[in-house]
C-alpha cells in the first residue's frame, strides 16, 4: 500500500484517480460557529498542491489524523509513517510553535 493510499482511506479524507489526475477530498460536516458562505474560503488550501508536487506529505498525514479523530478506522489500523517536518507541539522545543501541528524548522 502506498503512503497516499494509507493516508486517504477514510470518509473525511479520501482519494480517487482519473486518467490524468489524482483527486484528494477533505470533507467536514462540522461548521464552526460564525460560519459564512462565500467565495475564497478554499484559497488557503491552494499551496497544498505545490507542496504535494514537491514531495511534502504532511497534509496527507494530517488528513489521516482527521479520520482517526472522527473514529473512521479500527483500533488495529496501521499508522502511516510521520512525514519529515511534522512535529507535535508538545514535542517541539521552540516557543514559536503555536498550532496543534506545525512544521518547525528552528534549530
Amino acid at each position: 500500500m502506498t503512503f497516499l493510499a494509507s493516508c486517504c482511506a477514510g470518509e473525511s479524507f479520501s482519494t480517487w484517480a482519473t486518467k490524468e489526475h489524482v483527486i484528494l477530498s477533505f470533507a467536514s460536516e462540522v461548521e464552526p460557529e460564525g460560519w459564512e458562505e462565500g467565495e475564497g474560503r478554499l484559497s488557503p488550501l491552494v499551496p497544498l498542491r505545490a507542496e504535494l508536487i514537491a514531495g511534502d506529505a504532511r497534509c496527507l498525514y494530517l488528513g489521516w489524523l482527521l479520520c482517526v479523530q472522527r473514529g473512521e478506522f479500527d483500533d488495529d489500523e496501521r499508522e502511516p509513517p510521520v512525514p519529515p517536518g511534522l512535529l507535535l507541539v508538545g514535542a517541539c522545543p521552540h516557543s514559536s510553535c503555536g498550532s496543534t501541528f506545525t512544521s518547525c524548522t528552528a534549530e
